[in-house]
């Protein structure tokens, strides 16, 4: 009896501490799937903002501004951009390699380092564009004259010509 006992126990042990793997495992994934999501999200507004600026650095020089140092200061954002997006996508691979590592604690600091780079591009890319966006603010465009009225015929005479 206390041998049945004791593999009883050992059962019902193995049982739960299966089910604690699980749920430790889904709580990961849940989590990094939130972070991932705000990551992305990051991402995606600093896009928008980068094409937005884009858009006037274009309108900028087609009137005739000096927008060499938001341009750089753009494609270095884009270039940070295209990087964290790419980071983004390891993340993922390590997260998939870790749960179904044998030694997921171990492989889980392949995940951490990898967000920690996405955040690292994305805070680069924010500084980027706000060097474009203050570079633009620098930038002064040529004013033309305003084009001189020009008179039509019958403009220059005078009233008492016109009666």
């Amino acid at each position: 009896p206390a041998l049945a006992v004791r593999n009883e126990w050992k059962k019902q042990w193995q049982e739960t501490a299966s089910s604690t793997k699980e749920r430790v495992k889904e709580k990961v994934m849940i989590d990094v799937k939130d972070v991932t999501k705000r990551l992305s999200d990051a991402i995606k507004n600093l896009s928008d903002i980068a094409d937005r600026v884009q858009s006037r650095t274009d309108k900028v020089a087609a009137s005739g501004g000096d927008v060499t140092n938001a341009t750089v200061a753009l494609g270095d954002a884009k270039g940070a951009l295209d990087a964290a997006n790419t980071d983004l996508q390891t993340v993922m691979t390590n997260l998939n390699a870790v749960l179904t590592s044998t030694n997921p604690r171990d492989d889980f600091t392949k995940v951490q380092d990898s967000v920690n780079k996405v955040k690292v591009d994305i805070k680069a890319a924010y500084d980027a564009l706000r060097k474009a966006v203050d570079a633009l603010k620098q930038t002064t465009t040529p004013t033309t004259p305003p084009p001189a009225p020009t008179a039509t015929p019958g403009d220059d005479q005078t009233e008492s010509e016109n009666n």
